[in-house]
C-alpha cells in the first residue's frame, strides 16, 4: 500500500494507531473500529478494503444487537463488558496485523498519527450517534408500537370482557332493585350474572396467553389483578345464590366480605394505571 499524502504534501495523511482503534472500539462499538480501519485503508491507498472492514464491522454491530435482544436478561451485565473488552482487544490485534509496520515507521519519524485523544473522541461521538438513534426509535415506537397479530385478538377480547362485565352489572342492578321478583327470578338473575364472570375469566385466561406470546408484561400483570377481582365476582354470585334459595345469611355476609375485597383490588389496578413504566406501557393502547 502506498500512502497517501496531505494537499500541501508536507507529509503523509495521518493514520490511527491500534490503541486508538481498540479504545474507540470500547466506547463506540465495532461500528467506530470500522470507521478508523477504513480511514486508516484509505490513507494507505486501499479505499477497497477500507470499505469491506466498514461493511464487516456494522455487521458485527448488527450481530452483537441481535445476540443482545435474544439473550436479554440472561446475559448479565458483566457478560456484556466482557464481549466489548473482547471486541475491542480483536479490533487492536487487526489494527496491528495490517498498520504495525506503517505506524511503526511513523513513530520512528514522530509525525503521520492521530494522537489517541482523536480515537477516543471518534469513539465517544460514535456511542453519542447510536444512543441518539436508539432514543428516537424508542420514542417512535411510545408513539406508534408495533402491532401484532396478537395484539388485534387481545383487543377484540377486551372489547369483548367490557361488553360482558356492562351486562353484568345492569343484572345485579336489576337485582339489587326494590322491586319485588319471585325467588326463581332473583336465583335466575344470580345464575346469568355467575355465567357472564365466569366466561369474562375465560376471556382473560386467553388474552394472557396471547400477550405472553409478544411478552405483554403491562397486560399480563393487569389481566392477574382483574382475574383476581373477577374470582372475588364469582364468589359473590355463588354466594348470592345460597342466600336467595336457603335464605342462608351466612352466604350473604361472604358476599359481602368478597365486595369489601373487590375495593381493595380497584385501589391496586388505579395504581397500576397511575404508575405504569416503559416495561408495562402496552396495557395503554391494548386495553380499550
Amino acid at each position: 500500500m502506498t500512502p497517501a499524502h496531505t494537499a500541501s504534501g508536507s507529509g503523509p495523511v495521518k493514520i490511527y494507531d491500534s490503541g486508538s482503534v481498540g479504545i474507540a472500539v470500547f466506547f463506540g462499538s465495532p461500528i467506530a473500529g470500522g470507521f478508523l480501519l477504513r480511514r486508516n485503508f484509505i490513507a494507505l491507498g486501499d479505499r477497497r478494503k477500507g470499505n469491506k472492514w466498514l461493511v464487516l464491522s456494522l455487521l458485527l454491530f448488527a450481530g452483537l444487537i441481535t445476540f443482545g435482544l435474544i439473550a436479554g436478561d440472561a446475559l448479565p451485565a458483566v457478560g456484556s463488558s466482557v464481549i466489548n473488552t473482547l471486541v475491542a482487544l480483536m479490533y487492536t490485534t487487526l489494527s496491528k496485523k495490517h498498520f504495525e509496520t506503517e505506524v511503526g515507521e511513523r513513530k520512528a519519524l514522530g509525525q503521520g498519527l492521530y494522537s489517541k485523544w482523536r480515537g477516543t473522541l471518534t469513539g465517544v461521538a460514535t456511542a453519542v450517534v447510536l444512543l441518539g438513534c436508539f432514543i428516537g426509535t424508542v420514542y417512535i415506537l411510545e408513539l406508534n408500537p408495533y402491532n401484532a397479530p396478537e395484539d388485534d385478538m387481545i383487543r377484540e377480547k377486551f372489547r369483548e370482557v367490557a361488553r360482558l362485565e356492562e351486562a353484568a352489572e345492569r343484572i345485579m342492578g336489576a337485582f339489587e332493585s326494590p322491586n319485588y321478583r319471585p325467588v326463581q327470578d332473583r336465583y335466575n338473575m344470580m345464575e346469568q350474572y355467575h355465567g357472564h364472570w365466569e366466561r369474562m375469566d375465560a376471556l382473560l385466561e386467553e388474552i394472557a396467553v396471547l400477550a405472553e406470546v409478544n411478552d405483554r408484561r403491562g397486560t399480563l400483570e393487569f389481566v392477574e389483578m382483574y382475574r383476581e377481582q373477577i374470582s372475588l365476582k364469582i364468589k359473590i354470585s355463588e354466594n348470592m345464590k345460597k342466600f336467595v334459595s336457603d335464605n342462608d345469611y351466612t352466604a350473604y355476609e361472604a358476599a359481602l366480605n368478597a365486595n369489601a375485597a373487590i375495593d381493595f383490588i380497584e385501589e391496586r389496578i388505579v395504581r397500576f394505571f397511575d404508575n405504569l413504566d416503559d416495561s408495562t406501557r402496552d396495557v395503554v393502547y391494548l386495553f380499550p
